[in-house]
């Protein structure tokens, strides 16, 4: 392999890599703001919506906090994904 091979090689590699993190960075952002959205507060139509559907206060209030963890829990570890790719680079 010549040295412009394995430069274009790492070029593309360091391309492929931020396209990458780039992709992470949107998904982490994404996770925050769902995961903010989905606190039973302030969107009192939609958590009414499950509540008549499932007939409980409690059972739609577990619903709401369990999607909000679960984008809280993505945004941490997206965030650990891009933190230790920025410690590689």
């Amino acid at each position: 392999m010549t040295n412009n091979s394995k430069i274009w090689k790492a070029i593309v590699e360091t391309v492929k890599l931020k396209t990458k993190q780039k992709k992470i960075e949107l998904l982490r952002q994404a996770s925050l703001m769902l995961a903010m959205f989905f606190l039973p507060f302030g969107y009192d139509a939609l958590f009414k919506l499950i509540m008549d559907l499932s007939g409980s206060y409690w059972t739609a209030d577990l619903v709401f906090y369990s999607v909000s963890g679960f984008f809280w829990l993505s945004y941490i570890l997206l965030t650990r994904i891009l933190n230790k790719n920025n410690e590689n680079v």
